[in-house]
């Protein structure tokens, strides 16, 4: 089997194991995040934005919230809350 079509064959299988289970889909989403450009027009969930901010938790990010941290509205898809990078990098600037 060359290189090419091992590689190949190891993407499908990845990518099926990735179908098969969200939680480790996420945690290779997490993992790669840093070394990807902006996913979805840089919009990121509410754990994206906690870790992308230092936040130790969503209940530290809710403070932040409270705080003036400003995310999207209406919620999104099953009342997940979502914040858009160049927001976050205002906030944390003192400048939004």
């Amino acid at each position: 089997m060359s290189v090419s079509a091992l590689s190949t064959a190891l993407i499908t299988e990845l990518v099926t194991e990735l179908a098969a289970d969200p939680a480790l889909a996420e945690s290779l989403a997490d993992v790669l995040a840093p070394y990807l450009p902006d996913r979805a027009g840089g919009w990121l969930a509410a754990q994206e934005a906690a870790t992308y901010l230092g936040l130790g938790s969503l209940d530290a990010l809710d403070r932040a919230v409270l705080a003036g941290l400003p995310y999207a509205q209406p919620h999104g898809p099953g009342g997940r809350r979502y914040f858009k990078r160049s927001a976050l990098d205002r906030w944390m600037e003192g400048t939004g």
